[in-house]
């Protein structure tokens, strides 16, 4: 609508101009060269007009032939954008569906002809099933700062994998000496430690990791406790006594309801006759999980009378929710009267239901 009125206002506009050179129109003489010309002035006006749009046509088809070459080279330009672009989307495609080499493929493709040798051995690295050309391109990363934690961290991985302890260890260190908050790399540490049984290293990272992200610590307690548990094992078979019951009491206070642990912890603790202690935690352990290994621990390690025991346990976890546990402590304490008791117990339920 407002185009409309526009053309109208235009149009009306030309009109009184040309009614106005109509009207006060008057002969020009020009002499141009040596010529006389004699012309209107509506004329004159007319054909200044037309040259001067014949002159900006002239230049505008000029510029623009002249500019065709960087107007095709944009448009390629844009073209190969674009292209790059599809490519990244399908590399990504790819990565999410786990087809991680085809998607280094097509990444490779997409700037390779921009890619730097870095990138370039980094890339190949991913790709590669090589062990050698794999360690050796990981090397060739570690003269180069900004590569030096991702690099050792994977050799450290790689070296770990195929059993060279002793180098893991290396390079998880120089890992960790780049980045101490790392932690894959703290998690890269305590298996090698666990590995070449350096407790108290061991002791030191996994405190580091507890530090820094106690939702990966929690995600490997039931490991680390038995990484503990062993450690407590190869001290008790070496005679250092105090070294043991430390590392055991450490993996009985990350996972309480461990078995084995508990088993060693009596064993220990029986040497020095501390059996409040050892009753203590076994029952802490029987609250968290009610379970027949438990309960014989504590049978054994209890000086006190069979009703008693029995009592003791039914005190900790209920009979009713674990009816064909108490069943087996029972007959295992020799208490007829409990077993009767129990399994009068299981038929005024039954009953109740029928």
């Amino acid at each position: 609508m407002i185009r409309l009125i526009s053309i109208i206002i235009g149009l009306f506009f030309l009109y009184v101009c040309f009614i106005s050179l109509s009207i006060y129109d008057s002969n020009v003489e020009l002499i141009i060269l040596g010529y006389k010309i004699k012309s209107s002035l509506s004329a004159f006006v007319l054909f200044c007009l037309l040259l001067c749009l014949l002159i900006s046509i002239t230049l505008k088809i000029l510029f623009l032939v002249l500019n065709t070459p960087n107007i095709i080279r944009k448009q390629f330009k844009e073209h190969q954008k674009e292209k790059k672009l599809q490519t990244s989307i399908k590399a990504y495609e790819q990565l999410i569906m786990g087809n991680k080499s085809t998607s280094l493929n097509l990444i490779k493709k997409t700037i390779n002809n921009s890619i730097d040798d870095n990138t370039n051995k980094l890339i190949t690295f991913t790709q590669s099933d090589d062990f050698n050309e794999k360690i050796t391109n990981l090397k060739k990363l570690l003269e180069h700062q900004e590569y030096i934690c991702f690099a050792s961290k994977e050799l450290a991985k790689m070296h770990y994998s195929n059993s060279y302890y002793y180098d893991a260890e290396e390079y998880a260190i120089q890992a960790f000496n780049e980045n101490d908050q790392d932690t894959e790399t703290i998690e890269i540490l305590i298996k090698i430690y666990a590995k070449m049984a350096l407790w108290n290293k061991l002791l030191v990272i996994t405190n580091k990791l507890q530090k820094t992200n106690i939702k990966l610590f929690k995600a490997l307690s039931t490991n680390i406790a038995e990484y503990y548990y062993i450690a407590a094992k190869n001290y008790l078979a070496n005679g250092d006594d105090k070294e043991a019951e430390k590392f055991i009491q450490l993996s009985l206070e990350i996972k309480t309801d461990y078995t084995e642990a508990l088993v060693l912890y009596s064993e220990i603790k029986a040497s020095s006759n501390n059996t409040v202690e050892v009753l203590r935690v076994l029952k802490a352990a029987y609250s968290i999980k009610p379970s027949f290994q438990i309960a014989e621990l504590y049978i054994k390690t209890s000086s006190s009378s069979p009703e008693v025991i029995y009592g003791t346990l039914a005190s900790i976890a209920n009979p009713s929710y674990y009816y064909d546990l108490y069943l087996a402590i029972a007959a295992y304490l020799g208490l007829g009267k409990q077993i009767n008791d129990l399994k009068n117990q299981k038929n005024i339920v039954q009953n109740g239901f029928t």
